[in-house]
């Protein structure tokens, strides 16, 4: 019986081999040459199938040709034509074994069609195929017996013995008896076996069933020419399954289709659907095609449908994208959709019992989803929906399984990919190198870039190379700029705005409230808008928190703001470039400016741009204005002011801004930076929308004019003249508010008190303010900083409920507390200088009453007994950094702390401490860094979760750790520890039941790496390390182990199937290779991912990636390597969940911690992981007396100096310097109070590193200290 599946399942997978023929035709002449054979043949011909169909005629039983078989050997597809007749030619049989060989063991696709015979007549040798056999077998009979017969003979006298037959004549008979039988039964079981594969079936056609995947076909009862074309269509879909993909040979795409493959997740069940997203031209389309080519011999059905963005703008585009899907699938052509819903059932009804994949590209609007592939329940199980698109917000609403990120070309795959383009082939001609370089860096990893580039150049040369590199420069490329343009189109009008403006202005600048602030003025909404455009993959945010994009994607931006007059600045709407600048000032008065809506200016260096401000009478339009440097005039009365919304100036030289009262209905943020020469602030209240105001840096001004009822942030900075602040009441909304380096100022303005919106506010280094009035009503404030007042002799504190953040440093000699009743004074950071906090009475005793979690005593003179009446015995968090604290002092300072849980004793001078830690029973983190003095550190409580002690140079001892079941960050680097300390601390800590839901961070010297690595380090930064079978029940988690010179590196661990290609390793062999480095070591159990996809899926390697932080030495040549760790304890799982809880509630509530080990990514496919390991980088704060450019630059070169310095950066603003490295705050200080007056501000681990506005790195300094600079 014929066998009811489909071709396409049945059908083995076909191998890679070359084809010379689509499909071979066998058949009998006699019955089917001139008629059905050639109807179908022509038809094949027509449709471009490559087909075989032999035209000569043998007599009836002469064996088939050489030929013959060499042409059924080289093609993919064999169709067998069953007639009445086709068992009478012993040609036909013996190319129908040949034909059911090939299919075994050069998985050809076999497709029977029963031509006027019934199937069962085929398989059974019946009727005319059983009369077909009989005489085939009585003909064999007759041959042998002619034969017997004339050797009896013997006409010729051959044989010495006529009438004997000898025994060499007899085998030989024998022989050709065996092998005749043996040939018919080779035909019979041929014709068996073809007869069961899925053919068309006669009954089914008389009952009108004929469909794609037709059993058998009976002609009789079929319009013959309606039969052809089925059948051809169907050996047209067939061979789509078997044609080699053409992507074989894409520079890159291996990987990438592996990545994908194993989020497809193939041969699981259920349905999946995984989106691939990513910028334009990144090469989406390429790789769904890469892996649809690959795999879709695994499904019933697929279908790939291209272009769906521009086909569903088109006349009934989702319905015929629908039918297309239908067809692709079923092979049906008379199937029509009247209406989009009408298509969704068809799909949904015809496609839920069948096995598809369907690969939709190019999508770009929910809609097109919903109509395509609404739902998971839609289809088959085991079926797989691609979705390629450009905005990742589509797939996250539609909730795909998984999202894989396209990942651009590095360096070495665009040089290829170029150069398979580029002249002559492959080969890099030397004259060509350095130009090469340049396309592929403009190029970025973009593929459809270096293609089209590639191609443009091919036949250039290298004169018209250097010419069109020029000119890529200014104008890039059409055709890149309009794929790219693709995403931009799709945007909301403000959308576009927004992506143009950070394009143009934006890009590398941090993404800051004054940012926002001004995208939020021009109407962009930029919280939302920012999201937009980053889920359309046209800008990233960086991971220090800036904007950025594609090099090419901002060329696209800037291409579109040029539009078509490239040339004519004066019809950009956005200017930038100092040329364009010169251009617009060179222009005759009279122009009409009116395209123009932002300019910016960052150097005064053209005297031209004094005309600037006459010039901008003519930009009516003008909304957005940034200068950075001197103007010649100020500002014309007449400048057009309706649709302005951000001024920011910076380095003016006017005493005023404009003359009288200037109306500016649409200004709401407005900077001033240095603008030394101003005498008075513009008049408020033409500003009656100002809802920002900045002023830094004008010393002249006196007072500042009555800012207006919007104003939601003021900050002033270094108005060192301004004897008064305005009065608060007219400032309702005000929020924020900062005043820095007013030296003649002496008291705030007593309506200060009554800001009920106020929640930020800083009064800092203000020398001769004398009186703060009590803040009584500021129920919402979250943050105050009072510092460098000394003037001010008392600040009492009442009603403040519930303030985060107070800090008060350097400001007057008393600080009262709160009284007792004052129940709702909760305050969780207080950092006091030179400020003594004055107790009252039973102040500070219950921690009901009052909870001080976090007091900051940098650098203090307070003595030991005014630190003890100040601590609570409900106090958390205490850091004692830096404040000369030796045996005696740091024995009585934190004796009676129950509740302590964080400890910083960094920088101090004891040797030991004087008591017992034991006594701190809920302490989880204590840090004794840089304390030189320190000789052991004997005991641990068993609540120890994290320990620094790193520069504890005289360090020699350290206690037993193997009771801390929940130490888990650990960090000894620079001390006198035996070299064994890493095996016995890693051993301690990889011990008891805490390990099955632990995670393990240790930080160590070279010197003192575990003998388990010793000698299984490999070079580089990637390693791969495979699971065996059953990895999740034998071991409880892995190691990892690095030994590099980078500073704060991260590593990206991902646990999944399918390996890459592992690298090339090459072993450590030495130790004194990894001198000087430091050694990290990692350790992630598998019960603390218990909650992740791990137990679920079939996982089968780890993956492990290492990466440079933000902080990088200039030498970074590492090591790495890692093992499976064998599980001790098998039992009592309730006991480690516990555990492991308890570790993970005080990882989650350590801000400096809890980002050490981070779980990125979750899904079916994979398991992704952050390791960012503990380093003693520190980011020390230091206020300098510095004026001047060249005070500064002297500055910064002595603190490159330093020991240990990665990186600076210097805020001239605050004239705050940030150092970032392996540094002594005190050492720092003091080296550079050398060259100015400096004060510590503040020192802590280097990952909480704010924003700077001027960076400086040390290559910068080192590139200004080669030219000469002073």
């Amino acid at each position: 019986m014929a066998s009811s599946s489909s071709f396409s399942p049945s059908a083995p997978a076909i191998s890679s081999q070359s084809w010379k023929y689509d499909v071979f035709l066998s058949f009998t002449g006699e019955d089917t040459r001139k008629t059905f054979v050639d109807h179908l043949y022509t038809a094949l011909e027509n449709q471009g199938i490559y087909a075989f169909k032999d035209d000569e005629t043998l007599p009836q039983g002469n064996s088939i040709r050489p030929s013959l078989l060499k042409a059924i050997e080289e093609s993919q597809i064999a169709v067998v034509i069953f007639s009445e007749n086709y068992a009478d030619s012993s040609w036909c049989l013996d190319e129908l074994v040949h034909i059911m060989e090939c299919k075994k063991t050069k998985c050809q696709i076999v497709m029977p069609i029963f031509y006027e015979v019934d199937p069962s007549e085929v398989r059974k040798q019946k009727r005319k195929y059983g009369e077909a056999f009989d005489n085939h077998e009585l003909e064999n009979k007759k041959k042998i017996k002619s034969w017997r017969q004339a050797f009896v003979d013997d006409p010729w006298g051959w044989l010495s013995a006529p009438r004997e037959q000898s025994r060499k004549y007899h085998e030989a008979l024998a022989k050709h008896e065996l092998e005749n039988k043996a040939k018919v039964e080779s035909w019979r079981k041929a014709l068996v076996d073809a007869s069961n594969i899925s053919g068309w079936d006669p009954k089914h056609v008389a009952n009108g069933y004929l469909s794609l995947f037709l059993h058998f076909l009976f002609l009789n009862y079929m319009h013959e020419a309606k039969v052809i074309k089925e059948i051809v269509d169907h050996i047209s879909h067939s061979l789509q399954r078997v044609i080699p993909s053409t992507n074989g040979n894409l520079i890159g795409i291996t990987a990438r289709v592996q990545g994908l493959k194993s989020d497809l997740r193939i041969g699981s069940g259920g349905v999946h659907m995984v989106g691939i997203w990513g910028v334009g031209g990144g090469g989406k389309t390429t790789l769904a095609s890469s892996v649809y080519d690959e795999i879709s011999s695994n499904f019933d059905g697929f279908c790939f449908v291209e272009n769906i963005r521009e086909e569903s703008i088109s006349k009934n585009g989702l319905e015929k994208l629908q039918e297309k899907i239908l067809y692709g699938i079923l092979k049906r052509r008379q199937v029509q959709v009247g209406r989009v819903e009408e298509g969704k059932r068809m799909i949904m009804s015809r496609l839920c019992h069948r096995k598809v994949l369907i690969v939709l590209d190019d999508v770009n609007c929910i809609e097109q989803l919903k109509a395509l592939a609404g739902s998971h329940d839609w289809f088959g199980e085991g079926s797989r929906i691609i979705i390629t698109t450009r905005d990742v917000h589509l797939l996250n609403i539609h909730k795909v399984d998984v999202i894989h990120e396209i990942t651009l070309l590095k360096n070495v795959e665009a040089m290829d990919l170029f150069c398979k383009h580029a002249p002559r082939g492959d080969k890099r001609i030397e004259d060509y190198e350095l130009l090469s370089k340049e396309v592929v860096y403009y190029a970025g990893g973009l593929p459809l870039a270096l293609t089209v580039l590639g191609c443009f150049l091919c036949d250039k040369g290298i004169n018209e190379w250097r010419s069109a590199l020029a000119r890529l420069k200014k104008i890039p490329d059409t055709n890149i700029v309009e794929k790219l343009k693709i995403s931009f189109d799709g945007l909301q009008k403000d959308e576009k705005e927004l992506f143009l403006d950070i394009a143009c202005f934006y890009r590398g600048q941090y993404k800051n409230e004054g940012i926002m602030a001004m995208l939020d003025a021009c109407g962009f909404h930029p919280v939302i808008g920012i999201e937009v455009l980053r889920q359309k993959a046209l800008i990233t945010i960086s991971r220090n928190g800036r904007f950025d994009m594609h090099d090419l994607v901002q060329d696209m931006g800037h291409h579109i703001v040029r539009g078509e007059h490239p040339s004519n600045p004066g019809k950009h709407s956005r200017i930038w470039k100092k040329e364009d600048v010169v251009k617009i000032c060179a222009m005759d008065a009279t122009t009409e400016l009116d395209m123009i809506e932002a300019i910016r200016f960052e150097d005064n260096s053209y005297g031209s741009v004094k005309l600037v401000p006459p010039i901008v009478v003519n930009m009516k339009n003008l909304r957005w204005i940034d200068w950075r440097g001197n103007l010649a005039t100020p500002f014309p009365t007449k400048f057009p002011s309706v649709e302005l919304c951000c001024l920011r100036l910076d380095g003016v030289s006017h005493k005023q801004l404009w003359e009288g009262y200037k109306h500016l209905p649409s200004l709401k943020v407005m900077e001033l930076y240095g603008l030394k020469n101003l005498i008075k602030t513009p008049d408020f209240d033409g500003l009656p929308n100002l809802e920002r105001f900045i002023l830094n840096g004008s010393p002249y001004i006196e007072e500042i004019h009555p800012p207006i009822q919007r104003l939601k942030v003021m900050e002033l900075y270094g108005l060192e003249n301004l004897i008064k602040t305005p009065d608060f009441d007219g400032l309702p909304n005000l929020e924020r508010f900062i005043l820095h380096n007013s030296l003649h100022i002496e008291e705030i303005h007593p309506s200060i008190r009554r800001l009920e919106n106020l929640i930020f506010l800083c009064i800092d280094d203000c020398p001769s303010l004398k009186i703060f009035p009590p803040v009584t009503q500021l129920n919402k404030l979250m943050t105050f900083l009072l510092s460098d007042c000394p003037k001010i002799v008392k600040l009492q504190q009442q009603n403040m409920s519930n303030l985060p953040h107070l800090h008060l440093d350097n400001s007057g000699k008393e600080v009262a507390s709160c009284k007792k009743n004052s129940t709702n004074f909760s305050v969780t950071c207080l950092a006091c200088g030179d400020t003594e906090v004055k107790k009252s009475g039973d102040d500070f005793i219950d921690v009901e009453e009052c909870c001080l979690e976090e007091p900051f005593l940098p650098h203090s003179n307070m003595n030991h007994h005014t630190m003890l009446q100040f601590f609570s015995r409900g106090l958390r968090n205490l850091h004692l950094w830096y404040c000369n604290l030796g045996d005696k002092e740091i024995r009585s300072a934190v004796w009676d702390l129950p509740n302590l849980e964080k400890l910083n004793l960094s920088g101090n001078n004891f040797s030991q401490l004087n008591f017992s830690l034991f006594q701190l029973p809920r302490l989880k983190w204590l840090n004794v860094s840089r304390c030189e003095k320190l000789v052991e550190l004997s005991e641990l409580p068993s609540s120890i979760a994290v320990l620094r002690a790193d520069w504890c140079t005289s360090l020699e001892s350290l206690g037993d750790v193997s009771n801390c079941k929940l130490l888990w960050s650990l960090s000894l680097c620079k001390n006198k520890l035996g070299t064994l300390v890493g095996d016995i601390l890693l051993d301690s800590m990889l011990q008891g039941i805490a390990l099955e839901g632990h995670f393990v961070s240790v930080t160590l010297d070279h010197q003192k790496i575990p003998k388990r690595f010793a000698g299984r380090l490999f070079r580089g930064e990637t390693f791969t390390l495979h699971l065996p079978h059953d990895w999740y029940n034998d071991f409880s988690g892995f190691l990892i182990c690095i030994v590099t010179h980078m500073k704060s590196p991260y590593v990206d661990i991902i646990i999944k199937q399918q390996p890459d290609e592992d690298p090339p390793f090459e072993l450590m062999q030495e130790s004194n290779e990894y001198d000087g480095k430091t050694i990290f070591i990692g350790y992630v159990s598998f019960g603390s991912l218990r909650q992740t996809s791990l137990v679920t899926s079939p996982y089968n390697i780890i993956s492990f990636s290492l990466h440079r932080g933000y902080v990088c030495s200039l030498e970074a040549e590492s090591y790495i390597g890692a093992e499976l760790v064998p599980r001790v304890n098998k039992g009592d799982q309730v006991q480690t969940t516990k555990v492991a809880a308890d570790c993970s509630e005080f990882w989650d509530n350590e801000r400096e911690d809890r980002s050490t080990f981070t779980l990125k990514h979750d899904s079916q496919s994979s398991i992704k992981i952050l390791w960012q390991p503990y380093f003693c980088l520190q980011k020390v704060v230091v206020k300098v007396g510095v004026h001047n450019d060249r005070e500064k630059r002297r500055a910064m070169k002595a603190a490159i100096s330093l020991a240990g310095v990665e990186s600076l950066a210097m805020n001239m603003h605050d004239k705050k310097m940030t150092l970032i490295g392996d540094i002594d705050p005190v050492d720092a200080v003091r080296k550079l109070r050398k060259i100015c007056n400096a004060e510590l501000v503040t020192a802590g681990p280097a990952k909480e590193m704010v924003e700077i506005e001027f960076p400086f790195t040390v290559a910068d300094l080192v590139k200004d200290a080669v030219k000469g600079l002073p």
